[in-house]
């Protein structure tokens, strides 16, 4: 059962954890700048394309363990 337990935190909780750390990012963002934000989940390169939006949040998610929170000039892919 602790076994269970620690996979289903490492493969759902953990990446849902990430993506909600890095939209606080985001909020941030567009409350005190007029730029959009790019939202990653996963690597940021040219197959994580953006899923959906809200707004000036721009979401990208290709499920990994790893977030990115890109605005301003940074929003650019430079791999």
């Amino acid at each position: 059962m602790n076994l269970l337990l620690f996979m289903v935190i490492l493969i759902f909780v953990i990446p849902i954890c990430i993506l909600l750390h890095e939209v606080g990012h985001g909020i941030g963002v567009i409350s005190f700048s007029k730029s959009d934000v790019h939202i990653y989940l996963g690597v940021i390169n040219e197959n994580n394309k953006e899923n959906f939006r809200l707004g000036r949040l721009h979401f990208h998610i290709k499920w990994g363990f790893v977030g990115y929170a890109h605005w301003g000039m940074f929003c650019t892919y430079r791999g």
